[in-house]
């Protein structure tokens, strides 16, 4: 859906198969709680991916999902007060929980 002019190193040290960015094996050794955002018009998450990540980081990891025909590009473009307003709560949720954000 969109072109991208990367090199080969680059790429590979993202996405070859001694990359350290393997996400889900990662968040499995994080002990604290977590927040993934991601949306339907992203190029580089997968829902399904999303849910995967979410489920191997354990009861800890939460994330919020900007889906629909409309939903959020990689880059949150036009969600940026969303995205800040459901940090906000998060963060007050995990801090105090039961609590409310307003």
């Amino acid at each position: 859906p969109f072109e991208l002019l990367q090199y080969a190193s680059s790429f590979l040290s993202t996405w070859g198969p001694k990359a350290d960015t393997e996400h889900i094996p990662r968040i499995q050794q994080i002990n604290l709680p977590t927040l993934s955002l991601a949306g339907s018009k992203d190029v580089f998450v997968s829902r399904e991916y999303f849910d995967q990540f979410t489920k191997a980081a354990g009861g800890k990891a939460d994330y919020q999902w900007y889906g629909g025909n409309n939903g959020a590009p990689h880059s949150f473009e036009g969600y940026e007060q969303r995205v800040a307003d459901d940090i906000a709560k998060w963060a007050i949720a995990a801090k105090y929980p039961g609590a409310r954000a307003n």
